[in-house]
């Protein structure tokens, strides 16, 4: 098994959250899994986080610890740390310190941002 740098990328979506796990070196999607979206709540939304990248570094043959990042897309608008205006079924999401939640759970950086502007932008987060 080679070294990697990964990156786990969320799409967060009204009905559906895509997830990949993206090799940073050569920018190439190891392995990814749609989901129905977590609307039950901030904490079972990271559960499923959590659980999703177990499941993906198991599928892929890494280590969680070649995990170093999350970036998350959102359909909302998002400023700084918050989030409003988001879809009625992730409403839950508005007014939550959302990068303290992920980082405390998951013990690793997250960036997000809404999820149009970040395929309009092209970047990487």
């Amino acid at each position: 098994m080679s070294q990697a740098t990964l990156v786990l990328s969320i799409d967060i979506g009204g009905t559906r959250t895509m997830y990949g796990l993206v090799d940073l070196a050569g920018g190439k999607v190891k392995t990814a899994v749609i989901r129905p979206t977590v609307i039950s709540g901030l904490a079972p939304l990271i559960g499923a986080v959590v659980d999703t990248l177990d499941e993906l570094c198991a599928r892929a043959q890494f280590p969680r610890s070649a995990v170093q990042a999350i970036g998350v897309g959102i359909p909302g608008f998002v400023d700084s740390d918050h989030v409003s205006l988001v879809w009625t079924s992730l409403s839950f999401l508005e007014g939550n310190h959302l990068r303290r939640s992920f980082e405390d759970r998951l013990g690793l950086p997250i960036r997000y941002d809404n999820d149009a502007r970040l395929v309009a932008l092209g970047v990487e987060i």
